[in-house]
């Protein structure tokens, strides 16, 4: 009995692992990304800050003007995803007056809101495709290509009748899906669905993750998903809860992912599906988690907490 017990504790303070180091912005966190050595995140409070993971320095960057409300009263314009290119640019999706959004971008400490866009799309997301144009989702799951140079939109296309959750990119490749539990590769250049994946989720997909040639999914059903691009076979991995974040690793051997209602974050081998880590520290919902390398990532909640992790 004895060995036994030393055998459970030495097994669980193999995988658990408590979190390096705390970062903590001025308001609930809606988005963040990680570029040369630094997090950026955007907040509810209508903020961007910046994080310097070397020497822990934090600094607004960014500040929205407050909306007013039915009451006259100010708050705070959340943004919801945030992205930066190559040149430093900022691309904010917003909340506008009346529960609308609106697309910006922060350059030379000035905000400009982008012409010609749709005024009554429910945009959910925005990212750079490169210095001169981003592509946007709508909650309609409707896929714009956009020109910031000349300030018009190239195309919109529609992908399916269900609701968007997330996308991501990957070269000339993006990575779409929805409540379906189905993920549609988008050629973003030449207008079309290459290939449709299904099956590793029989619901909606809450965020998904592509790199190289692994696509990963984390749904409301309560399952990962890990596709390999190539032979479109699948490999799921059950949770207790529902899934809200997950993140490949750079070389795409590696997943992590929310894997309980405490918003445990498990760290597994694609290959094997053997767990390397169990990380444990977030008190509030997971919506953000990046891998700096293999052994290192971040992970940003709700509550306005990024944590940080090396196994």
């Amino acid at each position: 009995m004895r060995i036994l017990l030393l055998f459970s504790i030495f097994t669980v303070s193999l995988f658990a692992i408590s979190s390096v180091n705390k970062f903590r912005a001025s308001a609930f966190i809606l988005d963040m990304i990680l570029k040369d050595n630094t997090l950026y995140v955007s907040t509810t409070g209508g903020t961007v800050e910046s994080f310097d993971i070397s020497n822990k320095k934090h600094n607004t960057i960014a500040k929205l003007k407050p909306l007013i409300n039915f009451f006259d009263e100010e708050y705070g314009a959340k943004i919801y995803s945030i992205d930066i290119n190559k040149n430093g640019d900022f691309l904010l999706l917003a909340e506008a007056s009346g529960g609308n959004r609106r697309v910006l971008i922060f350059k030379d400490n000035s905000i400009v809101k982008l012409a010609g866009l749709n005024k009554n799309a429910i945009y959910k997301e925005a990212r750079f495709v490169d210095e001169h144009r981003i592509l946007l989702a709508t909650l309609s799951n409707e896929i714009t290509l956009y020109d910031i140079t000349k300030g018009k939109i190239i195309y919109t296309k529609a992908l399916s009748s269900y609701s968007f959750s997330d996308f991501s990119l990957n070269k000339n490749l993006v990575a779409i899906t929805g409540e379906s539990g189905d993920v549609y590769i988008f050629d973003y250049e030449n207008k079309k669905v290459v290939k449709v994946l299904s099956g590793a989720n029989k619901d909606n997909i809450y965020s998904i993750d592509y790199k190289l040639g692994s696509i990963l999914t984390a749904g409301q059903d309560k399952y990962v998903g890990i596709y390999d691009m190539k032979s479109e076979k699948f490999k799921r991995v059950k949770t207790t809860f529902l899934v809200y974040a997950c993140a490949l690793s750079v070389d795409a051997k590696f997943s992590a992912y929310i894997s309980n209602e405490d918003s445990q974050i498990t760290v597994i081998d694609n290959e094997s599906l053997d767990i390397l880590a169990k990380l444990d520290g977030h008190k509030s919902t997971v919506n953000r988690i990046i891998f700096a390398s293999n052994n290192h990532l971040f992970s940003s909640a709700d509550d306005g907490e990024i944590l940080e992790w090396r196994y």
